[in-house]
């Protein structure tokens, strides 16, 4: 590989996703929590130094605010690159996928850690700071 070409291959694999294996079972219906509604209207009002980094904190905090909960006994998720699969199936504890996040059946302290991982990735690529 080039030393040109690695900007490409590290943008390519930044979009790396994973989804949902529809084949993990599922159980139970999703819940509406109000947590999740409740933090992401507030921060739909967010304001950072940039309008780009605005409007994308802002995409993720609507869809954040219309997310339902939804716990599984299992939950398996696929690498994606580009829409094509990448890669084998792997057990999850915690995907956030479209306006759904998928929750295995553990302790409340070990979800409590892993949500807010899960939740922050999408605008992970934006520093939040204090307005002066």
């Amino acid at each position: 590989m080039t030393h040109s070409a690695a900007p490409t291959l590290i943008r390519k694999v930044l979009c790396l996703e994973e989804r949902f294996n529809q084949k993990s079972y599922i159980a139970g219906r999703p819940e509406k929590n109000e947590w999740l509604a409740t933090i992401g209207a507030e921060l739909c009002r967010v304001e950072l130094d940039s309008e780009e980094d605005t409007q994308r904190v802002r995409v993720v905090a609507e869809r954040l605010a219309r997310t339902e909960w939804h716990t599984t006994q299992q939950l398996e998720v696929i690498p994606y690159l580009e829409g094509t699969p990448a890669g084998t199936s792997r057990q999850a504890d915690v995907l956030w996928f479209d306006q759904m996040l998928y929750v295995a059946q553990l302790p409340k302290a070990k979800l409590a850690k892993l949500v807010p991982e899960e939740i922050g990735k999408p605008s992970s690529v934006v520093t939040i700071s204090r307005r002066r």
